[in-house]
Formats: C-alpha cells, sequence, structure tokens
C-alpha cells in the first residue's frame, strides 16, 4: 500500500517569527531611506539656492543693482502694502531661464490684478523647496477675491529686525519709514535698490537669501510664502517675501514665523552675497546672526 505524503505548512509561531523577522529589518531599512531622501533633499534646496545666488549676480551684472525687496506704491508714495507689489523673486525670472514667464506679467497692474492670476499662480521648482513642507498652491484673499499663488520656500534677508514693526515703530526705533519706505537694515527690504558696492560688511559675511519653511502651528495662508511678491493690501504681505532675524534659525517653528527656517536637521542654508551657500547652525549666535544679516553694519564677525 502507497501512503500518501503529508504536506505540512506554516505554524502559527513560524509565522509570527518571519513577521517578527521583517517588521525588524523594516525597522532596520526605514531610517537610511529617510536619511537618504532628505539627504537629497538637502542637496535640491542647495542648489536652487545656487542657482538664486547666479540669478542675482546676472540681475546685478546688468541693472547694476539687486532687484527691490518688494515694490509698493500708494498715489504715487511708498508705501509697504501699496500697490503692484511684485517682489525680488519676480524680477530674477529672466536670470533663471523663465523670460516667457516674465512676459505674460502685466507689470502695469498689480500682482492680485485679474490679468495677473494665470501667472502667479505658476509653480516654479527653483522656488519650491521638497524640506520647506509647504504645498505647491498658496490660497489667499485679495480685492479680486481668491487667488492661488505659486509658493515659495525661500525669503530675501531683510535685516535683523522684523519686517511687521514697518509703519509702527517709533522714531529712533528700527525699521524706520522714510516718506512712507519701509527700510531694512538688510538687502532686500520696500523699494530698496541695494548695490554689491553697497554691501559694506563685506559680501562673504553678508546673507542675501534663506530657507523658510512652513510653519507647522499657524493657518497655512497666514505670512505663507510666495514667490510673485506682496500682496496690495495685505498686512502680512512683505513678510511673504523677506525675512528677518530677529528670531534665531528654527525659532519661528514654534514662535511667531518672520524668520528663517528649515526642516533639516540643526539648521538652515542661505545665499552669501558672493553667492556661495553657506548651512547655518540654529545655535549660531546672535550677535553674529545679525552682523551677517546686515549690509553696512561694521560688525566683525567670528567665523560662523
Amino acid at each position: 500500500m502507497i501512503r500518501p505524503r503529508s504536506q505540512r505548512g506554516f505554524t502559527f509561531v513560524e509565522l509570527i517569527v518571519v513577521f517578527a523577522l521583517i517588521a525588524i529589518l523594516v525597522a532596520l531599512l526605514l531610517p537610511a531611506v529617510q536619511q537618504a531622501r532628505e539627504a537629497a533633499r538637502r542637496t535640491q534646496c542647495r542648489n536652487q539656492l545656487k542657482q538664486i545666488g547666479l540669478a542675482l549676480h546676472g540681475y546685478s551684472a546688468m541693472h547694476r543693482i539687486l532687484p527691490p525687496g518688494w515694490v509698493a506704491t500708494r498715489e504715487q508714495t511708498a508705501f509697504p502694502t501699496g500697490n503692484s507689489g511684485f517682489g525680488w523673486a519676480t524680477f530674477l525670472l529672466p536670470h533663471l531661464d523663465q523670460i516667457p514667464l516674465m512676459e505674460i506679467i502685466d507689470f502695469k497692474q498689480p500682482l492680485s490684478a485679474p490679468s495677473n492670476h494665470r501667472a502667479v499662480a505658476i509653480i516654479l521648482s527653483t522656488y519650491f523647496c521638497p524640506s520647506s513642507g509647504a504645498p505647491a498652491h498658496v490660497l489667499l484673499s485679495t480685492d479680486s477675491g481668491r487667488v492661488e499663488y505659486g509658493s515659495n520656500g525661500y525669503a530675501a534677508m531683510f535685516g535683523k529686525t522684523s519686517v511687521l514693526a514697518c509703519g509702527t515703530a517709533a522714531p529712533g526705533e528700527f525699521p524706520v519709514t522714510n516718506a512712507g519706505q519701509c527700510l531694512g537694515d538688510g538687502a532686500f527690504y520696500h523699494n530698496s535698490n541695494t548695490t554689491l558696492d553697497d554691501i559694506l560688511d563685506g559680501l562673504t559675511d553678508t546673507l542675501l537669501i534663506g530657507e523658510r519653511s512652513r510653519h507647522k502651528n499657524r493657518p497655512l495662508e497666514e505670512k505663507a510664502g510666495i514667490w510673485a511678491g506682496s500682496i496690495p493690501g495685505d498686512l502680512f504681505g512683505p513678510a511673504r517675501v523677506v525675512a528677518a532675524t530677529d528670531l534665531d534659525i528654527n525659532l519661528q517653528q514654534s514662535a511667531e514665523p518672520t524668520g528663517f527656517s528649515s526642516n533639516h536637521t540643526g539648521g538652515a542654508m542661505f545665499t552669501l552675497g558672493d553667492g556661495s551657500v553657506r548651512f547655518l547652525s540654529q545655535n549660531i549666535s546672535r550677535p553674529v546672526l545679525h552682523g551677517i544679516s546686515t549690509i553696512a553694519g561694521e560688525e566683525i564677525v567670528s567665523d560662523f
């Protein structure tokens, strides 16, 4: 008699052991995968800041000045939240291979005008930092209704005092208003026309552009960065295009979101006046951070 061969399957204990081994392997590999992804994102952000630095020098070579932080007037006089609103990132478009986009922007109208809705909603990869945590679009209220704007993971250097103080500073405080102009002691402010020669503190010791991540504890629309500029009539408009070092780097993750920050561990990256890119620790001393934020403060800064 031929006995049928018995077929033996996995026992429950063996299945548990297999699943446990798989879980252990996943737990070991996941941090490595996440670390590799963050390294790739960090490299991309660095490359984008390098492109912006080169674009700034290209703009300076052509116009002999750096682009304004943001342009705003009201009734033909300077006013921080007035009409136009186009910011530094818009003026760099021709130097970032975006001449076709530049040509469809109607600079005779405010950036919030219906004629500019299509242009300002375009997503620009150079300004979209993959580590910022921001969505590609930011939906904001304007005089012409709810408008989509392409986001920006970078902000220009206003100086060492928050741009939100513009128009409210007492005499002698900083920033001050001069005939309605909101002044900063960095390279980019309201209707600024800074030249590279104006950066008396040295191009290698002066910050121009830095990372700014999405503030996780506030509504997306509040002070969200956009590349087009400062929305006319928006109190937070200037804070969408420039930032300051009134707060330590990355402190805005839990405080007022007007400074510089990133989702990289330990600090954020910045473009300096010479076009180089540096990663600055969030533990950098306040005097040094303030010193490299101004263009003519004559501060003596140590290595950073």
